[in-house]
């Protein structure tokens, strides 16, 4: 880089990395409910922060079964999903990369625990009609075309 600007500004963090997993039985999605900011209250994929020195599946199972005590058997890597956020002034606020995972569960309900405040299945009709987080319905649609093509 050349010039007198710096690559990085000192008063941005660096993006923090997540991990999730869009769970499907039969032609039902898992989400879970939000019960911390951001977004509290709206509908989600369960997941969350991938710690340090963890795989990134083995995040996406933990943040699976501590939002909603299932316990996924085969999972596939989906895509990475990224968040960011600025106030209105521009200032970035936020910026999550989240390593999303897709699998399929035959039997089993959620119950909700850690930071999620409801967990369920929902049929794809039903989706337009709840207020999710932003990006969640195209992850839904992608996850679903992907273990179609399987």
């Amino acid at each position: 880089m050349t010039g007198t600007g710096s690559f990085r500004d000192p008063g941005v963090h660096a993006p923090r990395l997540g991990a999730s997993v869009v769970l499907w039985r039969g032609g039902t999605v898992l989400l879970v409910k939000r019960g911390k900011e951001p977004l509290v209250g709206h509908w989600s994929l369960p997941g969350g922060h991938v710690e340090p020195g963890e795989p990134l599946e083995a995040a996406a199972r933990r943040e699976l079964f501590e939002e909603t005590r299932l316990v996924a058997e085969a999972l596939t890597f989906a895509e990475f999903h990224e968040i960011i956020r600025h106030d209105a002034t521009g200032r970035l606020l936020r910026h999550f990369v989240v390593a999303v995972f897709a699998g399929m569960l035959d039997a089993g309900e959620p119950i909700a625990g850690d930071d999620a405040a409801d967990a369920a299945f929902f049929d794809l009709e039903r989706l337009d009609g709840l207020e999710m987080t932003p990006g969640t319905r195209d992850v839904v649609g992608r996850s679903r075309a992907l273990l179609a093509a399987g």
